[in-house]
Parts: C-alpha cells; sequence; structure tokens
C-alpha cells in the first residue's frame, strides 16, 4: 500500500460519511472526469485504453455509480494529464 493511502486511511478512521456525503463525492468526481476528458477530446473507449480500466467502468465512474479506488483515480488522473488532489475542509455545519 502506498503511503498516501495510509494517511488517507488514517486520516479517514474518524471521519464519519453518510449516505449523501458518499454520493456527492462521487458526482463531484464523475462531473471532473467528464470535463476533462471532452476537453481532451476522448471518448470512454479511449480513456479506457489509455488506463487500462474496462470502458463500462468508466462508464460506471463517470455515472456515480462506482466504488472508486485512489489508485484507479490516479490511473485516470495520470491519463487525463492531471493530478489527484485530495483536501480536508471544516464543515461547520455539522
Amino acid at each position: 500500500m502506498s503511503e498516501f493511502q495510509d494517511y488517507l486511511d488514517s486520516a479517514l478512521k474518524n471521519c464519519e460519511l453518510n449516505k449523501d456525503d458518499v454520493s456527492y463525492l462521487r458526482k463531484s468526481i464523475s462531473t471532473q472526469i467528464i470535463s476533462r476528458r471532452n476537453e481532451m477530446g476522448i471518448t470512454q473507449k479511449e480513456l479506457s485504453g489509455l488506463t487500462g480500466i474496462k470502458q463500462s467502468n468508466i462508464s460506471k465512474i463517470e455515472n456515480a455509480d462506482y466504488n472508486i479506488t485512489i489508485e484507479v483515480l490516479e490511473k485516470i488522473a495520470n491519463a487525463l494529464n492531471c493530478k489527484v488532489q485530495i483536501t480536508f475542509e471544516d464543515d461547520l455545519e455539522r
């Protein structure tokens, strides 16, 4: 496991996400992937070829219907010539 994954696991240990939070995160990720892929003018099939991820799974990710891992997210980011950046922000409304 990578140092980043270890850090993330540790940071999230005491963080509880409800179903709405997870849904929002998946939708946010999918929106960013679709936007970047469209900017680059590539299809899901081409992204699949660049990442080694099945096209059907790319579709599920883009439909926010896939439990994406950090490793998959990194593959997609690399193929889209960008980096994964995760930030933790205070949520004062909770």
